[in-house]
């Protein structure tokens, strides 16, 4: 056989020499002069990762503190919630407190006494110290107590003279006219009809 004159195809690409692993990236065209240990390049390419590393953490140190203040945030919010359905938790308490002592109150002082004029004068007599309308269960009873001694004089009345449910009926009064002219000159006498 005879030896023929191989040429490279015109299609085909050349081959590309890849830099070595250790080249470094300064101006000189992508290739730096070669260490012969190989400890520059390492060194650099550590020092590159030490960067790299570092703004990584540093990111990650801001990213932490944005959300230690978001929790912060998030705990007192949360802290204000809760003191807020523990203030309407007592505020119901209270009110049913209220309302148990107004009832009591109510049945015992008898039919005249509407729900207003009750929480009326209970609020006022609290006000005043006398009693507290917001007792607690255990001492309920004796709230009670003095709250009827001082509101029943004040709702019960005795029966009205003259009969019947109301009392005697209404008198219409009949407006008198007066004469004008006379009324000037300070005489009083009914007018003419």
């Amino acid at each position: 056989m005879s030896e023929q004159n191989v040429t490279p195809d015109q299609n085909a690409e050349p081959e590309k020499k890849t830099p070595p692993a250790n080249a470094g990236g300064s101006g000189d065209g992508g290739r730096a002069p070669r260490d012969p240990d190989g400890y520059s390049a390492a060194f650099k390419a550590m020092q590159a990762d030490v960067a790299r590393l570092s703004d990584e953490v540093k990111a990650r140190d801001k990213r932490i503190a944005d959300l230690e203040r978001e929790h912060s945030k998030a705990v007192k919010e949360r802290d204000g919630y809760s003191q807020q359905i523990e203030q309407d938790k007592l505020a119901r308490e209270k009110a049913q407190r209220a309302a148990r002592v107004e009832a009591k109150v109510r049945e015992q002082v008898g039919p005249g006494a509407t729900e207003l004029m009750v929480k009326g004068m209970l609020a006022a007599l609290h006000e005043e110290g006398a009693l507290d309308r917001f007792a607690p269960d255990d001492k309920l009873e004796e709230t009670v107590k003095v709250a009827v001694e001082k509101i029943k004089p004040a709702i019960v009345r005795p029966p009205a003279q003259g009969g019947g449910p109301g009392g005697a009926p209404l008198q219409q009064k009949v407006p008198t006219q007066t004469d004008p002219l006379a009324s000037f000159f300070g005489a009083v006498r009914p007018a003419k009809k």
